[in-house]
């Protein structure tokens, strides 16, 4: 059973520490049973918690919370209401007091701390480019942890960003109509 202290120990030998931006991508299916019990709210506090004790009040955690029911079914995207799914830690992140969602509805990231509104914040028209929050992340010289994934590529969505930033074209890069919010 894995302890509040393994994770933030677990946590901090693996370099975070006070101040840190990290981007977590996670699959908490994966790790196992928690000491916080069986109750999904208690669970994913436990994860939160950690983070934000290892980050402290001066650190920024970043989740991406893609909403591809955008892309896939047309459904408008609402910045506020829109849930991720990007698993059940990105959507508790997403629903925090504080927290703040870019407005690209696939690629979209949200952070909770101090620099959220920095890297979500404010308008960017392009979901990996310079100006999008992974180009903030980058420029913010963010760690990334895939948690729970192992090596699974679907963790590796900064890759994108990295594509972009040399130039390689995507085969599914499309236009699509739905609105945003």
């Amino acid at each position: 059973m894995l302890t509040h202290r393994e994770l933030t120990e677990t946590l901090r030998e693996a370099g975070l520490g006070p101040g840190d931006v990290v981007l977590v991508q996670s699959d908490l299916l994966q790790v196992g049973p928690v000491e916080a019990g069986r109750n999904r709210e208690d669970i994913l506090e436990f994860y939160l918690t950690a983070f934000q004790e290892v980050l402290t009040s001066e650190g920024t955690l970043a989740v991406l919370t893609a909403f591809e029911d955008y892309g896939r079914l047309g459904t408008p995207f609402i910045r506020e209401e829109s849930p991720s799914r990007s698993g059940v830690f990105s959507e508790y992140v997403r629903t925090r007091p504080g927290a703040v969602r870019s407005t690209h509805p696939i690629a979209s990231i949200t952070g909770l701390g101090r620099q959220a509104d920095e890297i979500c914040g404010g308008p960017h028209y392009d979901g990996y480019g310079y100006d999008s929050p992974w180009g903030r992340l980058h420029r913010l010289n963010a760690r990334l942890l895939t948690f729970g994934y192992g090596f699974r590529p679907d963790g590796m969505t900064f890759l994108h960003y990295v594509e972009n930033l040399y130039g390689v074209p995507y085969l599914y890069t499309k236009i699509f109509g739905a609105p945003v919010y």
